[in-house]
């Protein structure tokens, strides 16, 4: 079999590996991160590759599992301009969340740490289990596409 080229879903990075290991669980090179080797797209945007279950970050908000957001899906790339303007108003909107947060008083703001460090965790371990979920997934695809082959 020839080569393919993958893409690690963590940290974007492409890599051309033989065809053999295609559709099988295998380990970036980069970030250490494993994932199935599903063979590349190609973006219609930009040209670059990205893994076939996570849209492109060119012309896309991209979201935690490789979901976009409703508005993401909705309007098309418009360029440069768009992520610059859309970079922005997220930095706006921080920093209008942290001088919020500042104005509380300490005790209040302590209680919100506290809280945001519960949901964090637990954003965090929902995370690796959607990595799981997926993974698991992936395996069954990849024992569907065998059984139709035999």
């Amino acid at each position: 079999m020839g080569k393919i080229t993958v893409v690690c879903p963590k940290c974007g990075k492409a890599m051309e590996i033989s065809g053999e290991l295609k559709n099988i669980r295998i380990e970036c090179s980069a970030c250490g991160g494993s994932f199935m080797a599903y063979e590349a797209v190609k973006c219609a945007s930009c040209g670059h590759f990205c893994h076939p279950n996570h849209p492109c970050k060119c012309s896309s908000k991209a979201l935690p599992g490789g979901l976009r957001s409703k508005k993401a899906a909705a309007a098309p790339f418009v360029g440069r301009e768009w992520m610059k303007k859309n970079a922005e108003e997220e930095k706006a909107k921080e920093q209008a969340a942290e001088a919020a947060f500042r104005s509380l008083p300490e005790n209040i703001q302590t209680v919100f740490k506290h809280e945001a460090e519960k949901y964090e965790e637990l954003l965090s371990e929902m995370r690796e289990r959607i990595e799981e979920l997926e993974s698991a997934v992936s395996d069954l695809e990849a024992q569907i596409e065998e059984l139709r082959e035999e």
